[in-house]
């Protein structure tokens, strides 16, 4: 069975439109953000976790029409600060793929990553939280054992703070080999994104399934038209 259920990639939610120009091209404002779910809110969308995702496609149960999944990677503190109120405000939830060694630090000078209390505000507010490796490293790299690693290392510290086990996770500049899938399943990972641009799922494929991103600019009937297309 093939579901085609759309999976939006996001990554930053930076405040004005020349930050956002100035990085690359995953990041919006919360303005857009807010446009974006509006028109798909108004056009009958609504969202699932990629770990209900992951359920129905095991189950072989397509979830209901226009349904969608928002996913956010990296795990920066904007996630939580200007995200979370956009998605609360229009009821939908989102899956954040976090950077385990990352949490509660300050990687970069115009960048701080969700802390702990922020990772746990999420769960409880319906969030699905994933597995984004424990450094944020190109898989397709490193040899199965140093890939077990750096997938284990992520669930057990995002389990220790939430009290779930991710069951899903996305591939850091969407690299991954053959070794992969079976690190990602030891781990206890039912479903991994990889960078495909595309919307389709198969619980063969499970470990590498594509996503629509969606960068800066994309207004709230383009995304819709996209969404329309991608489940077609």
């Amino acid at each position: 069975m093939v579901l085609h259920v759309p999976v939006l990639e996001y990554h930053r939610f930076l405040p004005s439109a020349a930050e956002v120009r100035a990085k690359h091209g995953y990041d919006v404002t919360p303005t857009e953000f807010d446009a974006q779910l509006t028109a798909l809110q108004q056009a009958g969308w609504h969202t699932i976790t990629a770990s209900a995702l992951a359920h129905d496609l095991q189950a072989g149960t397509p979830p209901p029409p226009h349904t969608f999944v928002i996913t956010i990677d990296d795990g920066y503190s904007d996630g939580y600060t200007d995200a979370l109120p956009v998605l609360q405000r229009h009821g939908m939830v989102a899956t954040y793929f976090i950077i385990g060694g990352r949490i509660g630090d300050h990687p970069r000078p115009d960048a701080v990553s969700l802390d702990a209390r922020q990772i746990q505000a999420l769960a409880k507010a319906g969030m699905e939280i994933g597995n984004h490796t424990e450094h944020h490293v190109h898989l397709g790299q490193l040899s199965a054992r140093v890939q077990r690693r750096e997938i284990r290392a992520a669930s057990s510290r995002i389990t220790a703070i939430t009290g779930v086990r991710p069951v899903t996770m996305a591939y850091p500049f969407g690299s991954y080999n053959a070794d992969t899938p079976a690190a990602a399943a030891r781990a206890g990972i039912q479903l991994a994104f990889d960078s495909h641009h595309a919307a389709g799922e198969t619980w063969a494929a499970r470990y590498s399934v594509p996503r629509l991103r969606v960068g800066p600019g994309v207004t709230g009937s383009q995304l819709v038209a996209m969404l329309t297309a991608a489940a077609a």
